[in-house]
C-alpha cells in the first residue's frame, strides 16, 4: 500500500491490555469481517497534531504549591482528506473498513458470554506521522479514537450527488447493468489518532552538567 499518501490496516494485540509498545505482543492479522486496511491518495485537507502531558497535583496542609507527580504524554493527530471525482471508490472503501476498525476482536467463555480477546488498534502511515529522523515511510502503532465523513450534497448538477434507484439495478447508456447507488461528488474523511509511543523519549543524566535527550529526534 505504499502508493498511498496515507494508509491505515488493522492491528490486534495477544491480549486485551495495551501492549502494544511491546513486539512480542503484536501480531497482524486480516480481520475475519474483512478488513485488510485502505488506502488514500492525496487530498489532505487537515493536519493537526497536539501532544498533552498529564500531571497529577496533589495539595497538603501547609504547602503554597501542590506536590506534582507525572503520568505521561499523549500525542494526538487527526488527519483529513478530500475526496472528489473520481475518487468515490476508494472513499466508500474507506468509509467501510473504518468504520469496522473501530470494534474489538470478541471470545467466547464457557458461559457463552463475549468478552474482548483484542484491542482495536491499527496501523497507520503518513509522512508526518513519522517525525524527526525517520524517513517517514514506516507505519506507527496508533488507537483509532474517532472516525468520521461527510458527503458532499449540493443544489446543482455539478456539484449534487448522483441517485440511482429503482427496482434493484439500473442501465447505462450503452446497456450495462449499475447496481442501485448514490456517488456523491465530494468526501471529507477525518481521523482521530492517538499514537502510541515506540521509543522511551524524555531526559537522562549526561556527562557534563546538563542531561542528555533520550529517544533522538523520533515522537513515535
Amino acid at each position: 500500500m505504499s502508493d498511498y499518501d496515507f494508509t491505515l490496516r488493522p492491528l490486534w494485540s495477544k491480549s486485551s491490555s495495551n501492549l502494544a509498545t511491546h513486539a512480542d505482543w503484536l501480531k497482524v492479522h486480516k480481520s475475519p469481517g474483512g478488513v485488510p486496511g485502505f488506502g488514500i491518495t492525496g487530498g489532505l485537507t487537515e493536519f493537526q497534531e497536539s501532544i498533552n502531558s498529564d500531571f497529577k497535583m496533589e495539595k497538603f496542609y501547609g504547602r503554597s504549591d501542590p506536590v506534582v507527580s507525572f503520568g505521561g504524554n499523549t500525542r494526538d493527530v487527526t488527519l483529513a482528506f478530500l475526496l472528489e471525482g473520481g475518487q468515490s471508490t476508494q472513499a466508500e472503501v474507506a468509509i467501510e473498513q473504518a468504520k469496522k476498525m473501530l470494534y474489538p476482536i470478541y471470545e467466547e467463555n464457557e458461559n457463552n458470554a463475549l468478552r474482548v480477546a483484542s484491542v482495536p488498534l491499527v496501523l497507520a502511515h503518513h509522512a508526518r506521522l513519522k517525525s524527526g529522523t525517520k524517513t517517514g515511510e514506516e507505519e506507527v502503532v496508533a488507537v483509532l479514537k474517532g472516525f468520521t465523513f461527510n458527503s458532499g450534497v449540493g443544489i446543482t448538477p455539478i456539484d449534487s450527488p448522483n441517485i440511482r434507484l429503482g427496482s434493484g439495478v439500473s442501465y447505462g447508456r450503452n446497456g450495462e447493468i449499475i447496481p442501485n447507488a448514490i456517488d456523491f461528488k465530494k468526501y471529507t474523511l477525518a481521523f482521530s489518532l492517538t499514537i502510541l509511543h515506540s521509543t522511551t523519549l524524555g531526559w537522562k543524566p549526561g556527562n557534563g552538567p546538563l542531561p542528555e535527550w533520550v529517544g533522538g529526534g523520533v515522537f513515535d
